[in-house]
C-alpha cells in the first residue's frame, strides 16, 4: 500500500501536480479522482491491492464487496457477475444466497415481496416452506431479544 507524507492513513496521493489526497477505495475503481488519471492507470492498477471491503474485477478495477453477485455488473468487463465465479462466491454476511447464486440483502427474505430488483430473479428467498421456518427463527430471535433485554431492566 503506497501512503505518501502529505496524506492520512487511509488515502492516496496522486501522482500529479496537485499531490491531492484520496481514499484509498477511490484507486482503482473506474472513476479518475485525480487530474491526470493517475488512480486509474493499468499498469498501476495491475499492481494494487484492493481494500479489504472490495474485491477486484479481472479488469483489475476494485468494486464494493457488496456488489458481487447481485445480477447487476458494476465491473466493465463483468467479471463480477460470471456463472463460475457467483456459483463459488460466499454470499456476505448479511446477504442471502439464491438458488441462482445471486446475493440479496437478508431483510429481502421472506418478506412477502416477490418482484422488487432487490430479490431473487427465481424467487427462492419467498418459498413457502423455507419462510415458513425462516420466520419461526426470526420470532424465536426476537422473543429472545425481549426476554434478554426484560432480564436487563
Amino acid at each position: 500500500m503506497v501512503v505518501c507524507d502529505g496524506c492520512s492513513d487511509g488515502q492516496w496521493q496522486c501522482r500529479d501536480s496537485t499531490q491531492r489526497c484520496i481514499d484509498l477505495g477511490h484507486v482503482c475503481d473506474d472513476k479518475i479522482h485525480c487530474q491526470t488519471g493517475s488512480d486509474e492507470q493499468p499498469s498501476f492498477c495491475a499492481e494494487w491491492n484492493c481494500t479489504s471491503d472490495q474485491w477486484r474485477c479481472k479488469n483489475n478495477k476494485c468494486i464494493d464487496k457488496y456488489s458481487v453477485c447481485t445480477g447487476y455488473s458494476d465491473c466493465l468487463d463483468s467479471s463480477d457477475e460470471s456463472i463460475d465465479m457467483c456459483a463459488e462466491w460466499p454470499c456476505l454476511d448479511d446477504q442471502w444466497k439464491c438458488q441462482n447464486n445471486r446475493c440479496i440483502s437478508l431483510k429481502n427474505v421472506c418478506d412477502g415481496v416477490w418482484y422488487m430488483e432487490a430479490d431473487c430473479e427465481d424467487y427462492s428467498e419467498e418459498r413457502e416452506a423455507y419462510c415458513m421456518d425462516w420466520n419461526q427463527i426470526n420470532v424465536r430471535s426476537s422473543q429472545a431479544i425481549r426476554e434478554t433485554t426484560s432480564l436487563h431492566r
